[in-house]
Parts: C-alpha cells; sequence; structure tokens
C-alpha cells in the first residue's frame, strides 16, 4: 500500500512496520531520504528556531536578540543576515548554501611566487613560462566538480537501511535478518512519502526521541494498523 502520490517535493520510503506494536521496525531508502537526515547535521541554530513556530526555550531569547540589536552594533549588516538567515543550498527544508568564490587567479608564475615571492617576475614570461594560475573553490560534496547539486551527501543509486533511532546504514542482508527476527504475520510494509513537512517533524523529533520514525509516522501507523 502507498499514501499520497508524490510529487517533486516528496521522497518515496518503505517503511517495514510493526503493526501489533505499531511501530516502526527500519525503513529502506535511497539517498534522496538519507540526505534529508544527513543534511540536519548541517543545519545552524538559527536556520532550526527559524523552521518552527513554537517556543524553543533560550534559542527563542538568543533568536529575538539578534533580530531586535541595532546593526551599528555589530561589524556590518551582513553579519546580522547571516545570523538570522544562514543558508544552505537545495535542501529538503529550503536552505540556499553560500556559493563558493568562482576562482582565485594569481598573475605571477607559481614556481617564482613559491621560490622567493615573485621578486623575479616582470610582465615578460618568466623562465619557467608560467604566468598565470587559476585555483578554483570546491564544495566537498561536488564529486570531482561535476556537479554543483548541494543536496547530494551519499550517492544516490545506494539503499539504506534506517532504524527507527536513525541509525543508517547500507542495505544489505540484515534487513532480510531482521525480517526474520519478528513473526511474518506482525510484520508489513508500507510506501510513504516524505515531504516538507515530515522533514521538519523529524528534525524536530530527533532532538528529543530515540524512536524518531515512530514518533512522526504515529497517525500513519494506526491508520495502517485497521487497513492491513
Amino acid at each position: 500500500m502507498s499514501s499520497s502520490p508524490p510529487s517533486s517535493s516528496k521522497i518515496k520510503v518503505k517503511f517495514v512496520i510493526d503493526k501489533e506494536q505499531e511501530r516502526v521496525v527500519f525503513a529502506e531508502a535511497g539517498g534522496e531520504f538519507v540526505d534529508v537526515l544527513f543534511s540536519f547535521l548541517t543545519l545552524p541554530l538559527g536556520r532550526i528556531r527559524q523552521l518552527f513556530d513554537y517556543l524553543m526555550g533560550s534559542l527563542d531569547t538568543l533568536y529575538e536578540s539578534v533580530q531586535q540589536l541595532d546593526v551599528k552594533h555589530l561589524l556590518t549588516e551582513a553579519c546580522k543576515e547571516m545570523l538570522l538567515n544562514p543558508r544552505i543550498k537545495n535542501l529538503l527544508l529550503e536552505l540556499e548554501e553560500i556559493k563558493p568564490t568562482e576562482s582565485t587567479v594569481l598573475m605571477s608564475c607559481v614556481k617564482c611566487y613559491l621560490d622567493n615571492g615573485c621578486k623575479t617576475c616582470t610582465s615578460a614570461p618568466c623562465v619557467h613560462g608560467l604566468t598565470e594560475a587559476k585555483f578554483v573553490e570546491q564544495n566537498p560534496k561536488w564529486a570531482n566538480g561535476a556537479t554543483n547539486n548541494g543536496r547530494a551527501f551519499v550517492v544516490g543509486s545506494k539503499r539504506f537501511m534506517v532504524s527507527d533511532s536513525l541509525e543508517i546504514s547500507p542495505l544489505s542482508a540484515s534487513s532480510a535478518i531482521l525480517e526474520r527476527m519478528l513473526s511474518l504475520t506482525d510484520i508489513v510494509e508500507v510506501e510513504v512519502f516524505v515531504d516538507r513537512d515530515k522533514a521538519r517533524s523529524l528534525l524536530s523529533a530527533m532532538m528529543i526521541s530515540s524512536e524518531v520514525l515512530t514518533d512522526v509516522f504515529s497517525p500513519e501507523l494506526k491508520r495502517w494498523r485497521k487497513s492491513v
């Protein structure tokens, strides 16, 4: 069975659930879902505060202090913007990552520069014949600089097993072993689609729970139990 149909902003995940105990045993997912979970580790606290409408203790107070602080007390206005609206690119939770600088050009012979600080360089080519070098900053998530997709952390074609407590491992025979540990009559597989709201719920739950998938999908678990 499956939940609502997919869209461009939804990620399909297969849940293996224990219908008697109404809990998620594990999820089988592709790289997209794992990228969402891994992306939580990149979120600045200021952005986490933005994602939720309810109070988050002293984080609320700290965030509001920055909002109310006159920019004259900060080094630049950009400092305030950075604290209130930190940016990470192409994630399901819609953060924009600051783009790396295109390149830095050293207008001199690199060999001469390293040897003597370019004291022997002139406007004409030096004895090494190299007059310009370009240094390009690369995002560590870009495989050989081939893509600018800020979302990717894992190889998209791989499949992973995600436990209820968000322990993530490559999908292997371990999933089959886990299924055999439980009565076949208690185990069912369901397809779900994780959207932005569910991603926010996962982020919130992971900070307070060790049964994240079960907590977030509890309403669905009750519905699945009645329908299977």
